[in-house]
Order: C-alpha cells, then structure tokens, then sequence
C-alpha cells in the first residue's frame, strides 16, 4: 500500500528490535513488553508528570514567544491552548494553534517547551498543498541554506553541533513524485565527530523555499562519556558477520495480485517470522550487543523446527455459506463462553476473497465482552478477543496471580490450534512464548505464542496465527490468524546465503556513535554510552532473494544509489529525460534509459500514474481486468487497473493491446483526463483545431486542450499527427510540460 513519505519521519529509524503482534487495548494501558519485544523509540518514555503550576513559562507567555516566533498573519483565529507533560522525553509544554478559513483552512501549530521557553515544534499547513511544484522553484541543497539559516534565528548556538543527516537526503530522492510535498532536512547532534542522533532537528521546506515544520527535539541535560578504549570498526563489524544469521523467507504483496517474493532476512529473537530486524547494537568497550536498557543480548534462541503435526485433516467441503445460526454455534464449539453469554452484535461482511461473520458477545456476569470472527464459507475461526481483562480495573499495588506457567500456556496454545485450524497444522511452527506484564516487576498477565507458517519448507513472512493464554486462568484470551491462499514460487534459483549475508553486512554501516539506554523504570538514562550502530535509514526495503537486489517495500523498485543513465548525456531531450529519472518516473536498467525505443500503450500507462503519484497500490485487486487481453500478473497492471478507477482510462472496447504503441492522440486524450478535464473538452467546438490534419483526429476537445496548454503543441508542420509513436525521449518531454502544470490545475 502507498504511504505518504512523512509518515516514516513519525517513526525513530533505529534498526534494533523487533514487535509481535501486540493490540492496541494492551498499548493503551501500559502493558508491559519484554525489552526484544518493544519496538524502540528515540523518545517518549514514561516519568512523573510535573504539575502545570510548578512550569517556569506561563500560558501566556508560551502565547506571546509563539506569536515572536511565528508570523501569524491576518485572519488567523485563535484556536486554543493545552499543556502537556507527554512531548519527546517527557518534556513538559504548551500546545497552541491558530486557524483561518480562506479558500480552504489553514492552521498554524506551535509547541512551546513549558520549562526553558524554547520552541520546539511549528507546523504549517494549508489544505489545498498538493505535490510540490514541478520543477521546484528551490533545491534540496537549497533548502538546506533555508533550513540552517533559520536554526542560526532560532537556536544560534547549535549550528556549530549539527551534521546533516545524508540518508534521509538520499532517501527522498528515491521517492516518487507524488510523495515529494516537501523537503525534508534533518540535523544532528555531532560530540566531538560522533554523532548522537537522540539529539536532532528536523525542518521540512516546500518547493519554494517556505519552511512548514520546525521540529528540535533536544535534551541539554546529556553528558558524554570519553571517546576512549574503544574497540575498532573492524572488529565491530567482525562482530557483526559473526552475528548475522539470514535465512529465506517468502513474503507476501498484499497489495496486488503478484505473487509471494523471496527475500533474505535476519533470524531475530521475539517472533522471528512477524518481522526481520536486527538488533545490530554494540557496547564500544565491550564488544556485547546490548538492548536499549543496555543489557547484553543473548543469541537468537534455537525454535522448535518441527511443525504442530505431521499431517493435516482438510475442512468438510461446503456447498453454500454458513448462516448466522450456524456460525454462532461454530464459534460456541470452538472457544469456551460462560453460561451467561448474550449475542451483543452480529454482521455479515463480504471481504472480496472470503466472507465473514463477526460477532460481539456479553456476559453480564463476569462483565467481560467477547469478539469472534467466522470464515462464512468455511466455517474457520479467525479472530477472537475475550476483552475481559481489558476492561477491569487492575489494583496498583496488587500483582496478578500466576497458575500457569509458560510451558503450560504453550501447550494450550497448541492444542487449541490443532482444534480450529486441523487443515494447517502441518504448516504451523511455534515460537517461544512472551510474558506480557503491566509492568517490569509485576507478574505477567498473559503469555504471548506466535506459531508462524512455512511453505516449502520455508517461512512466511508476517502469515501465522497469534494467540494470548491468560496466566490466572489458563484460558485463550486472544486469537489471531493471518493466512493467504496464495500459490508459492519454488525457490530455484536463488542468490547464495554467504552473498545475501555480505550485502546485509554492507548496508548496515556500523559507525561509532553515542547512545543512551534506559533505565527499568522507563527513565531515560542522561549519560550518554558509546556504541557501535547502523546509521539511521529511513527506507523501507528487503533483498531479493532471486536477483540479489535491494527494493523499495512500496514499490518493489530496486534501489540503486547510483541512478545514472549514460546513453541520454548530450541527448537533445536530457533535461527532461533526467527529470523523468530523478522523479521515479522512468527506470534505469543497466546504466540505460533507452530514449530512443518506442513506448507501448501498457508502459505509458505506467509512466503517466507514476507521473501523477499513483503507484498502483490502491486498486480493487479482486475486481476483473478491465479487458480481455490484460493479464494480472503483467507489471503494468496495477497502474492500468487504478488509471481505469480514476477514468483515465475508459472501458469502452474489449481489448487494450498493451503492447501495441502507443499514439500521440491517446497520450493526448489520456493527459487530459488526468488533469480533470475529460468533459470540458468533450464539448463541442469549444477548442477548435488549427492542424492541417485535424480531420484525422477524432478527439478533437481533447487534442485541442492539451495543445492549447502548450502539452503538446503539435509539429513545425502544423501537424499534429494523431497515430504517430512516441520515443521515450519525446513522451519526456510531454510529460515534463505537463508536470508543469499538473499540480497548479489539479489544486484549483
């Protein structure tokens, strides 16, 4: 699925652990997880509250450093106010915005730390922002001179400290146009030339040059131990080879239709088959790899490699779909409920590839509430949440009571699956259970199993099927299954273990850097240790265990940091070829952009969604191809079957042929279309033509717009050459010219 690029930012980019399958009801209340198990943050740990009295800047003097700090224009309103002990480290501050209501709503966000008086957060926004202007009026490296000369205004002392951070540089330039809304620029904290990335500013600037976020998150009250007796890079990154252990896993698209790819991925610690990162911190002075409180890490426990049973009993077959009756009675034999049990809610859900019966149950006795899903054809139980124990207020000072122990609770685990999933225990491989608690001395509540699935012989990514036993009562709390009935590609031909292992040793680049853990309380530590880390990435990528190659997670796109095309320098178009390269738009293959090959229908299709932002990663997988000579699995299909939902595309004919070339009349028709404009020029007479062969053309409205917008302006023959192809080099340039008017057109 498509993720708007600044969401990544929201997420700390350190490479250290890995999460199970935790709920939201258990974040909510503070449930303790075990170190392995905590997906680790930069900030945001848990501390006294401080009081609002006992703050040394006022409301209204957090106002007043907003309105000096902030140009706050005419005809913004004031929104509000808050105060809060919960920003980056628990930092106590003032949270204000301003509104206003012109040709959209604007808002201006400030954050105030309520102690020293600094600004630490400003967020602009303007609802009809779209992409960034095409070309941008301002570069990256432009934007950095904007970004520094604004931290000089604002914390003057700490430009002399700060390192840019040269992966998120590379990153964005790998983003398609349309994630580009911004630049973002991120500095940090250099301590006598090794970087704490803990201390950072971020500022994001659109493409003409405006700053709209300022973000400084900073702890002054962090000392730095000595750069002293520290062991060499070269013996941290023997550590790591030595450490590293990948294997070959399949991982699912769930966003299309393409088959599971086979990657190479870390064994880690806690649910080894739900996620693949990598603890790749190092003591500097001892060598240990250490979790964030700075404990050593043991090595990757050995998993049972044997699944729940040999062989397994396939479902009765059904002819018709469960009634609600019987899904209910399909859920009573599988879990047990109380005697007081009551149906609170039931619903019927066609999700596209399965249907599903969901159904809500109270029992007034226990004042507990229980969820269960039931596959509608096949009678399997797919989800199930007894939120009991989420609802019951816990004492503060009680510790729950233990009577079962883990092993116990495994063995309950396994056998409840065995009863409601017997088709695919043969493909069920169990993990080590976690102790979930409140907090870290407090007995555990539950115990977390994750039994994860192998085709194959190899292991699924993310497919399996979680489930909770309470520790009081030995009961299923919580089941959970994530199961696809996809087919799986052998693995034939794969690169070798020992390569895979060298490109995961390269692209972690150990550096020494400082770092601070924390302590059990949830406190962080203000001494800061020496470590040995990656630097931070902020892509989202696996390896490819069949080409060898790094992609993008987003796009399956390889990742090449060396994007350059030798065959367009001195091209006649090279200004626009590049553009088409530097904004995701077309492919370098092997050093090549090949602008003199002619451009089929199918990869114009794909170059124009890609032009528009639209990678093809939201679209009705389960819907029919749009005609009859499309295939699913061709790479152009997903951006053809999304350019049929926005109407780029129309239905109108049997058959496409995608690979017949494509024509400057229906590039014409189909830019047009992707400007909104698809009516306006189906107008009569409304954009008369001037081409000597205007009788040619059949979408006159259409060809006359797009020429009128100077799109596509026609030939030095006044010709405009309706069923004429297109070179690579020559569609560049269309598209080039259209981009340039695309993001003003489509925000107005």
């Amino acid at each position: 699925m498509q993720k708007d690029w600044l969401s990544k930012f929201l997420v700390a980019a350190v490479l250290v652990t890995s999460t199970g399958p935790i709920t939201a009801k258990a974040a909510e209340k503070e449930i303790y997880l075990p170190s392995q198990q905590k997906l680790y943050q930069q900030v945001g740990v848990n501390s006294t509250a401080i009081d609002m009295e006992e703050v040394k800047v006022s409301k209204e003097q957090a106002i007043e450093i907003a309105k000096k700090t902030v140009n706050i224009e005419k005809g913004y309103k004031f929104q509000g106010i808050t105060f809060s002990t919960q920003w980056y480290g628990n930092k106590p501050v003032w949270q204000m915005s301003w509104y206003k209501e012109d040709k959209g709503y604007h808002a201006i966000y400030v954050t105030v730390n309520a102690q020293t008086g600094n600004v630490v957060n400003i967020n602009i926004y303007h609802e009809k922002d779209s992409n960034m202007p095409f070309p941008p009026k301002v570069s990256y490296e432009q934007a950095v001179d904007v970004a520094k000369q604004y931290i000089q205004k604002m914390y003057p002392n700490k430009l002399k400290e700060l390192a840019i951070d040269e992966q998120l540089k590379k990153q964005q330039g790998r983003l398609p146009y349309g994630e580009r809304r911004f630049y973002a620029v991120r500095f940090y904290q250099m301590v006598n030339h090794v970087p704490y990335y803990e201390n950072n500013i971020m500022i994001t600037i659109d493409g003409n040059g405006e700053i709209r976020n300022f973000e400084y998150n900073w702890n002054d009250e962090v000392t730095f131990e000595k750069n002293e007796n520290v062991i060499s890079l070269d013996k941290a990154n023997q550590l790591l080879k030595d450490r590293m252990e990948l294997e070959l896993r399949y991982q699912m698209d769930y966003s299309s239709k393409q088959p599971p790819k086979l990657i190479y991925v870390p064994k880690t610690n806690a649910y080894p088959y739900y996620q693949a990162n990598f603890n790749a911190t190092i003591d500097a002075h001892t060598g240990k790899f250490i979790d964030m409180y700075g404990n050593p890490v043991e090595q990757t426990a050995p998993i049972e490699d044997k699944p729940l049973a040999e062989s397994a009993t396939p479902l009765p077959p059904r002819s018709k779909e469960l009634t609600q009756k019987e899904a209910i009675e399909a859920v009573k034999r599988m879990i047990e409920l109380p005697d007081s049990i009551e149906l609170d809610s039931a619903n019927y859900e066609d999700r596209g590839e399965t249907s599903v019966w969901v159904f809500g149950f109270r029992s007034n006795g226990e004042d507990a509430s229980f969820y269960a899903e039931i596959n509608a054809k096949t009678g399997e139980l797919t989800r199930f949440d007894r939120n009991m124990m989420y609802y019951k207020e816990w004492e503060p000072n009680k510790n729950p009571q233990v009577n079962y122990t883990k092993e116990q609770a495994l063995e309950i685990a396994k056998n409840f699956v065995k009863k409601v999933v017997p088709d695919k225990v043969d493909r069920l491989y169990a993990t080590l259970p976690q102790e979930v608690r409140y907090d870290s001395k407090s007995n555990p509540l539950f115990y977390e199993m994750y039994f994860y699935r192998k085709e194959n012989g190899i292991p699924v990514q993310g497919q399996g099927i979680s489930v909770a036993v309470s520790a009081e009562t030995g009961k299923i709390i919580r089941f959970f299954t994530d199961w696809r009935n996809v087919s799986f590609p052998l693995p034939n031909k794969v690169v070798s273990l020992e390569k895979a292992e060298e490109m995961y040793i390269e692209d972690k680049k150990l550096a020494l850097s400082y770092f601070t853990t924390l302590t059990t309380d949830e406190k962080r530590n203000n001494t800061a240790i020496l470590v040995y880390q990656p630097t931070p990435s902020w892509e989202e990528k696996y390896l490819d265990a069949v080409d060898g190659k790094w992609k993008d997670v987003s796009t399956g796109r390889v990742i090449d940091d060396q994007n350059v095309a030798t065959d367009i320098k001195g091209h006649k178009q090279e200004q626009a070829l590049q553009a088409m390269i530097d904004y995701n738009i077309y492919d370098v293959e092997n050093g090549n952009v090949y602008p003199e090959r002619v451009v089929t229908k199918g990869e114009f299709v794909e170059i124009v969604m890609r032009a528009i932002g639209d990678y093809g990663t939201w679209y009705n997988e389960n819907a029919a191809a749009p005609f009859k000579d499309v295939k699913k699995d061709e790479a152009y299909y997903p951006y053809l079957q999304r350019a049929v939902d926005r109407r780029l595309i129309k239905v109108d004919e049997e058959y496409f042929h995608p690979t017949s070339q494509v024509t400057r009349e229906f590039v014409a028709v189909t830019l047009v279309r992707a400007l909104g404009y698809d009516k306006l020029a189906s107008q009569i007479d409304l954009f008369p033509l001037s081409f000597k062969d205007a009788n040619k053309i059949q979408y006159k409205g259409h060809v006359g717009l797009i020429s009128k917008l100077k799109i596509m302006p026609g030939t030095k023959s006044k010709e405009f050459q309706p069923s004429s192809s297109l070179t690579r080099a020559d569609l560049a340039v269309i598209i080039y010219r259209f981009m340039n008017k695309y993001p003003d057109i489509v925000r107005n």
